[in-house]
């Protein structure tokens, strides 16, 4: 059913022989090119959101050029697809992820075209796009890779996550304006997005990387550095300000107390870490600005 793959790290991918599509069988690849442009991409990518939002100053929006993560996502995203594409016969699911991708942008097109958009909406909607596409083609490289690659590559994106993380917890601490989550009307809500182009984002990567911290310590166990790295990730998840990173870190939390303890002892756990969590004085002032931010930015009295 599977064509043999090679010993070797730097052999071939393995996939479905006979598989419905534009042809089956082994795709040879070159796992080296691929494993190098994710690593350069895990590690390049702190840098490139860093250059830009200093260069928007921590603003959202603003002057397409100075977004340097986009490019260099871009050129991993496109190396990844050239990368895959050698050689290779391309199956008939990425066909149609591929067309999917084409419909979408072409819609965006036709909608700006007749005056439906502004240039930076197109432009947003379109990253958008290629945003969710590139999440099915790092899928595809990542799932090509052997366990070697991926055990090499771990130590990179943990320390991507943390660098992230940490920036978050520098924006706190010493009040860094550009790292602030909120800014003009919205500076009354408190929270700090880092080195992360939207608040939002920050969230999700957050989210994700608790996520990933949690499944490691569910099959491995707990250690010195997954629980600094997990309690890293998750009080910089509370730090971001947004309600999709309290109830993203609480959802996954609620997920691994499930997985490792039985319904009742789990249900306990998460009832008193989220009694805890409303219980501290950070969390209720970020409640009670949240609320008057609602209400109008005027309704915060100082004294």
């Amino acid at each position: 059913m599977y064509a043999q793959p090679s010993m070797s790290d730097f052999g071939t991918y393995r996939t479905l022989t006979g598989c419905p599509g534009v042809g089956g069988g082994t795709v040879y690849l070159t796992r080296p090119l691929v494993w190098t442009l994710l690593v350069a991409g895990f590690a390049l990518s702190p840098v490139g959101d860093f250059l830009s939002v200093f260069a928007l100053k921590g603003g959202v929006g603003g002057d397409f050029g100075a977004r340097y993560s986009l490019f260099l996502r871009g050129i991993v995203l496109a190396g990844l697809v050239v990368a895959m594409s050698i050689r290779g016969k391309v199956q008939l699911s990425s066909l149609r992820i591929m067309l999917l991708v084409a419909v979408a942008i072409s819609a965006s097109s036709i909608s700006y075209a007749l005056a439906g958009m502004t240039n930076g909406e197109y432009v947003e909607e379109v990253i958008a796009i290629l945003k969710v596409f590139s999440f099915f083609v790092y899928v595809a490289a990542l799932s090509g890779l052997s366990d070697r690659q991926l055990a090499k590559l771990e130590p990179v994106v943990r320390a991507a996550l943390l660098i992230y993380a940490l920036s978050i917890f520098a924006g706190a601490i010493f009040s860094i304006d550009m790292f602030r989550s909120y800014r003009g009307d919205t500076q009354i809500r408190a929270g700090y997005k880092g080195i992360v182009y939207a608040q939002n984002e920050t969230s999700a990567l957050m989210m994700v990387g608790l996520a990933y911290g949690c499944l490691r310590v569910l099959r491995r166990g707990w250690t010195l550095l997954d629980a600094v790295f997990v309690g890293v990730l998750l009080i910089a998840s509370l730090l971001v300000g947004t309600k999709g990173g309290v109830v993203g870190a609480l959802g996954v939390l609620c997920g691994y107390l499930y997985a490792r303890h039985g319904v009742f002892h789990a249900t306990v756990r998460a009832a008193v870490a989220v009694s805890l969590l409303a219980s501290t004085p950070g969390v209720r002032i970020v409640v009670v600005l949240s609320d008057s931010y609602r209400h109008g930015p005027g309704a915060v009295k100082s004294g």
